[in-house]
């Protein structure tokens, strides 16, 4: 996971910011150059940045495995799913009620002619979804 990632590289100067003669290596590394530094060194609010993307990351992560996109026969849901079953789903628009739909870089964004809208993550392929749309809206 990208964001992940991010927070690791957010999070590790805040290890090595020290003098180098207080540094120790991880007992299997075998190189030279900074290490990590004691907990006395550490600046905790350097590492707020770092969590919080590591947050923000587990959170979308437990969305995305727990929740599915479906483009029905007749209408736009979600289902949530617990240990690969279907366990509820919920309807967001009924297709002969949307008056418009789009597939912007955050996620896809659908008009309801009631008024309302309706946005959801980017958290399925794109590309067969628009498909799928196109095919079953117009």
């Amino acid at each position: 996971n990208l964001a992940f990632f991010a927070g690791g590289q957010a999070i590790l100067p805040s290890f090595a910011k020290c003098p180098y003669e207080v540094m120790y290596q991880v007992p299997w590394f075998e190189g030279t150059g900074p290490g990590f530094c004691p907990p006395d060194y550490w600046n905790p609010v350097s590492l707020v940045p770092g969590l919080v993307i590591f947050a923000a990351s587990y959170a979308l992560r437990r969305y995305a495995s727990e929740n599915r996109l479906v483009v029905g026969t007749k209408s736009l849901g979600t289902a949530r799913v617990e240990r690969g079953e279907v366990v509820s789903e919920t309807t967001l628009a009924d297709f002969k009620d949307v008056e418009d739909w789009s597939v912007l870089p955050v996620g896809l964004r659908v008009k309801t002619r009631s008024g309302g809208s309706v946005f959801v993550p980017p958290l399925w392929n794109v590309k067969d979804v628009e498909a799928l749309l196109e095919e079953r809206i117009g």
